[in-house]
C-alpha cells in the first residue's frame, strides 16, 4: 500500500443518540504515515467517530471503509492493525510496567521482546519492574503509547494522548508520535489545542463547528479557530 494510499475513508457519515444528531454529514479520508488530528468542544462527538472507525459503534447513514472494507465486514485480524489509546482504557496497576504489557504480547501472540523494545522506545526501560501504581501521569500516558503499538499495527487511534500533562511529558508523548509517523496513521483526538501542540504536529485537521459536523482544514486554521 502506498503512502498516498487513503487508509481510511468516510462518506456522509451520521450518527444520532435519542434523536439527537451528534454526527452530521462528516467526509474525509486519512492516507498512511499522515497525522491526522479532531479539535472540538466536549460533546462534538469526536470520541463517538473514533468508535465507529474502529468498529465499536456503526452509523446511522453514510459510510465508513478502513484498510479498503466497510467497517462493519473488518475480521480480527483486520482489527490487529489498530492500536488504540484511550483514557477510559485503563492499566492493571498492581502489574509492572513490564507485565502490562506482557499481557498484550500474549493476546497478539508476539514475543516478550517487543515488551522490551517498546518500553525503550517511550523512556521507560528503567521503569521495566516499577508497578503501574508508582508512575507518574507522564510515564503512565507514555505506557499506554507503547501499549496501543507494541504490536506494530498500521493505525493508531489517540483519545487525548496528552490530556492533564505538563509540558515537559506533553512535548516527550508528541515526539513519540512523530517518530512513529512513518509506521502507520495517527489519529488523535483532543479536547483543545493549543497553538504550540498544533504547529509541527497535525497535518490534517476536523474542527467541529456548534452544529456537529467537521470540515477539513490545513493546521493552521485550527490554531485560528481555536487560539491559544
Amino acid at each position: 500500500m502506498s503512502t498516498s494510499e487513503s487508509i481510511i475513508q468516510c462518506q456522509h457519515l451520521q450518527k444520532s443518540f435519542q434523536q439527537k444528531a451528534v454526527l452530521s454529514d462528516i467526509s474525509f479520508s486519512i492516507s498512511k504515515g499522515q497525522i491526522f488530528g479532531l479539535l472540538g468542544p466536549s460533546g462534538a462527538g469526536k470520541t463517538t467517530l473514533i468508535k465507529i472507525l474502529t468498529g465499536q459503534l456503526s452509523p446511522d447513514e453514510g459510510s465508513v471503509t478502513v484498510f479498503g472494507k466497510k467497517v462493519e465486514t473488518l475480521t480480527g485480524e483486520d482489527k490487529r492493525e489498530m492500536g488504540i489509546m484511550m483514557d477510559q482504557f485503563g492499566l492493571y496497576e498492581r502489574l509492572t510496567c513490564a507485565d502490562n504489557l506482557n499481557i498484550y504480547a500474549d493476546i497478539y501472540e508476539i514475543s516478550h521482546q517487543r515488551t522490551a523494545d517498546a518500553l525503550a522506545a517511550v523512556g521507560l526501560a528503567d521503569s521495566l519492574k516499577k508497578p503501574a501504581a508508582c508512575l507518574s501521569k507522564g510515564m503512565t500516558a507514555r505506557l499506554k503509547l507503547a501499549r496501543a503499538f507494541i504490536h506494530s499495527p498500521e493505525i493508531l487511534f489517540l483519545d487525548e494522548p496528552t490530556s492533564g500533562l505538563d509540558p515537559a511529558s506533553m512535548q516527550m508523548i508528541h515526539q513519540l508520535i512523530l517518530k512513529k509517523k512513518q509506521e502507520g496513521i495517527i489519529y488523535a483526538k483532543r479536547f483543545h489545542y493549543p497553538k504550540k501542540a498544533i504547529e509541527g504536529y497535525t497535518e490534517k485537521q476536523n474542527c467541529p463547528d456548534p452544529v456537529p459536523s467537521f470540515p477539513c482544514h490545513d493546521p493552521d486554521h485550527g490554531t485560528r479557530h481555536y487560539p491559544e
